[in-house]
């Protein structure tokens, strides 16, 4: 009985939703270059807001899915087993293909000596981790720039043995609550000081290398990205409690109402941050920009991770659904490989005639397929068989 407790729960629901978060990115950088920003700017930023969401629906899911795959191992008895079988599982989850899409763009970077210097960054997964070096000088844009996201990922794996010994403690939907909110209005605080001492700061605050660095902290830094991993973190453990029946209040109608109310509340917070933050994209000075997508998203995204997890209803039969689970499986490849071929369907042309639109939606369609078919590919030949060398080195059966 006590074996059968400690085994993670499957909620295909989430695997669903790590393909909505792939096609987020891949249908915003699509459009992106299908319809020539330049001639029309106005979709390049509603688009873009569809990339944001993708990502912050990226760190929600993994806090959530590492919670609920790892939190009973990690409280058992054998803690050092516990550790060691999600280093490895993990490793095996990223490193194989994000190493074999570095030396994809390697290959295609010329050789500099920025490259040269951000090479070690990118072996150890730790480009991400350190502010700019100038003006725009993001040393995870040298090369392979959409990277920046798994090594911020690898930033939270890192972390999250220590995360789950506190999330675990939290075992009433109360406590839970209470550290959800605590955790939005922490990351309130260390955003606005950020923004006040511009700690790791270069040059003086308001400056435009300030500015890069405040980008740079609250878009793509593992610290900025931070809360929502602890929100992902804490929603799996909220699942966890409603899977063991520790909620008895959320049965039957009552279920139905709070998960259609998470829904509705979540849908609204994302639309309502993309209207205010579409204007402001460019301006990283901007809360609304790219201020801060913790603030603005995370919360929101938390609540609709949630209800397609734990509800019944229309969302959850539809992220479970076979074909959302394929598209699931194949989310990360599909999300490193997207940048080798978007970029060679950049659009030329810039008059906006009834010929460039129906071109530039062709073009996308034909992005988005054609990365599809890549990508099932590169899940059957890299991903599945890497994982399933490297995890024989496991430990037991946890």
């Amino acid at each position: 009985m006590e074996a059968a407790q400690s085994r993670p729960p499957k909620i295909p629901a989430l695997t669903g939703l790590r393909f909505i978060a792939a096609m987020s990115v891949l249908v915003a950088h699509a459009v992106d270059q299908a319809f020539a920003p330049y001639a029309a700017k106005q979709i390049a930023l509603a688009t873009a807001h569809l990339a944001f969401f993708g990502m912050s629906l990226f760190f929600v899911l993994s806090g959530t899915v590492l919670a609920i795959n790892y939190s009973f191992a990690l409280q058992g008895p054998h803690k050092g087993t516990a550790v060691w079988n999600f280093a490895v599982a993990r490793f095996a989850r990223i490193v194989p293909l994000y190493y074999f899409c570095g030396i994809v763009f390697f290959a295609a970077t010329p050789w500099s000596n920025e490259l040269k210097a951000a090479l070690p960054s990118y072996f150890l997964l730790t480009q991400s981790w350190t502010p700019c070096s100038g003006v725009n000088a993001f040393k995870f844009m040298v090369f392979y720039p959409h990277s920046w996201s798994i090594s911020t990922e690898w930033f939270f794996y890192l972390l999250f043995p220590l995360v789950c010994l506190g999330t675990t403690k939290l075992r009433s939907s109360r406590s839970l609550g209470v550290a959800f909110v605590a955790s939005i209005v922490g990351f309130a605080f260390l955003f606005y000081a950020y923004r006040l001492f511009q700690v790791g700061g270069i040059d003086q605050p308001g400056s435009q290398s300030a500015a890069c660095n405040l980008k740079w902290f609250s878009y793509f830094s593992p610290f900025g990205r931070f809360c929502e991993f602890v929100l992902g973190t804490i929603v799996g453990q909220y699942i966890l409690l409603r899977q063991r029946g520790g909620d008895p209040r959320l049965t039957g109608r009552a279920s139905g109402f709070v998960e259609t109310g998470m829904i509705a509340l979540g849908a609204i917070g994302v639309l309502a941050a993309g209207v205010l933050a579409t204007p402001k994209v460019a301006n990283v000075e901007s809360i609304m920009g790219y201020g801060a997508p913790s603030l603005l998203l995370g919360p929101f995204v938390a609540l609709i991770v949630t209800a397609c997890a734990t509800g019944q209803g229309p969302l959850n039969w539809l992220m479970s659904s076979r074909f959302l689970q394929w598209g699931g499986d194949l989310s990360y490849s599909l999300y490193l490989l997207h940048p080798m071929l978007v970029t060679y369907f950049q659009n030329p042309f810039v008059d906006l005639g009834t010929l460039y639109w129906i071109e530039a939606c062709l073009r996308v369609t034909v992005m988005v397929l054609l990365n599809v078919l890549i990508a099932a590919g590169s899940y059957s030949l890299i991903e599945v068989p890497s994982r399933a060398f490297f995890r024989r080195l496991r430990v037991g059966n946890t």
